[in-house]
């Protein structure tokens, strides 16, 4: 994965495990996505699923998706920042 430019920094959400949420441009250069962990100094995160969606059409996404409460909101900015969405 080639990470590109930082498209957003927040502040997480609150009791979560990280004060500063981070979502980059990133570009696949090869190998398949697949599930891992992610070490840290105090806990050892694991990284459930991996799965590729289309940011453009917010209508092939799954339910469980659309239903996250932290993911969905997100991925709602992510795609305004895009140009993918027009804000009302």
């Amino acid at each position: 994965m080639r990470v590109g430019k930082l498209l957003i920094e927040q502040v997480a959400y609150p009791g979560g495990m990280y004060k500063r949420l981070k979502s980059y441009i990133c570009t696949p250069i090869g190998g398949q996505p697949e599930p891992g962990s992610e070490p840290e100094v105090e806990v050892n995160f694991e990284i459930a699923a991996v799965r590729w969606f289309d940011l453009k059409d917010i209508s092939k996404w799954s339910i469980d998706l659309c239903q996250d409460p932290y993911t969905y909101p997100h991925l709602v900015k992510v795609r305004q920042l895009l140009g993918y969405t027009t804000k009302t």
